[in-house]
């Protein structure tokens, strides 16, 4: 995989819960509440509970809006709004959506041994949804439990509309750094969500890591196509432009790859976009500009560990990594995230950090 995506990579490993709960999965519709923008959702089902405090299905909805409020705002003490909407509507009355939005939740906040807990129950209850499935596949990866995760994948149907198996195949070959086959399981899985109403957020995810896996192969070539399918579908979605800041970086063309991360992590303020950001300024010379991405990143990554969340150990320790700077705390950063997350880039970060620091050199980023 290309330095420059690591960073990024660490927040980005436990995505598909979210847009499983996306509304992918569901056939199109009328547009409803639950369509609408978080912010407009949440003021809607904040008044909902507001009138009906008993109400468990609007507190479920509400723990939904304020996940995606959360990963789009990066800001972490949402997390903890969302979590605690979701178990007020568990309190109420035990029901399969809250306990779905809960595994999705833990999964993309590193909590992996609770979310393969609650996707279990949510299971229990609605034992055909496959996407729960492919939780707990993407779960027991980032145990470090591919053993685990081949006998979840064991359990789902394969059929040609099986597009949750075919996802769950491609992560754990992307476990295994298998990129062959896992592009030509997540291009499957794109085109079995074509066939699918509905699935069009989940087609687009497919083809995007599909080309992520020749990306990070140094296959350029073979991902661009991927790329070109993921434009047609939504040419601004941030992962791709993720992607196409990668491909821009592997072909030497760092200002485009600076370019684009910059302006992502502008709008966006995620502390993982500014981290690629100070690797590509500072690649540039740019020293100014390399410190302030730096600092926007560690303060970002930082607010997340001050606000009591777990998912941003790795990537700060990489950060630091990176910089060349704070080695030791970098190393205790990494120890405590395999607490959390066992998978083969936390080993193996954690393990460069327990060895003795070299000399600095002339091309290290120190800041």
């Amino acid at each position: 995989m290309p330095a420059d995506s690591a960073t990024t990579l660490t927040l980005r490993l436990a995505v598909l819960g979210a847009v499983l709960l996306s509304g992918c999965a569901a056939p199109e519709k009328k547009a409803t509440p639950t369509e609408h923008s978080p912010d407009e959702r949440i003021a809607y089902y904040r008044a909902r509970v507001a009138e009906s405090p008993e109400l468990y299905p609007a507190h479920a909805l509400l723990g939904a809006a304020l996940f995606d409020k959360a990963r789009a705002d990066h800001d972490p003490a949402l997390f903890a709004a969302a979590r605690e909407a979701l178990a007020r509507s568990l309190a109420i009355q035990p029901n399969y959506p809250a306990m779905k939005s809960l595994a999705a939740v833990a999964n993309y906040t590193h909590r992996f041994e609770d979310a393969v807990g609650l996707a279990r129950e949510a299971l229990a209850a609605e034992p055909e949804d496959q996407s729960l499935r492919a939780m707990i596949v993407e779960a027991r990866l980032a145990l470090g439990q591919d053993t685990e995760a081949q006998a979840v994948i064991a359990e789902m149907p394969d059929r040609p509309d099986s597009v949750y198996r075919r996802i769950a195949q491609g992560q754990l070959h992307r476990a295994r750094d298998e990129y062959d086959a896992a592009e030509k399981c997540f291009a499957a899985a794109a085109d079995s969500a074509a066939r699918l109403a509905g699935h069009k957020k989940l087609r687009l995810w497919a083809t995007i890591m599909a080309a992520g896996m020749m990306l990070d192969s140094g296959r350029i070539d073979r991902a661009r196509p991927h790329l070109a399918a993921a434009r047609r579908l939504d040419p601004g979605d941030v992962e791709l432009r993720i992607h196409e800041a990668e491909l821009a970086a592997a072909t030497g063309d760092r200002e485009g790859a600076y370019r684009i991360y910059a302006d992502l992590a502008r709008v966006s303020g995620d502390p993982a976009l500014h981290a690629s950001a100070y690797e590509q300024a500072h690649a540039l010379g740019r020293d100014a500009e390399a410190r302030a991405h730096f600092a926007a990143a560690e303060r970002g990554f930082q607010r997340a560990l001050d606000a009591g969340e777990i998912y941003t150990l790795e990537a700060l320790a990489r950060l630091y990594l990176a910089a060349g700077v704070h080695r030791t705390r970098a190393a205790d950063l990494a120890r405590r995230n395999l607490e959390f997350k066992k998978d083969r880039p936390a080993r193996a970060l954690a393990h460069e950090l327990s060895a003795p620091a070299q000399p600095p050199s002339p091309s290290l980023p120190v800041l």
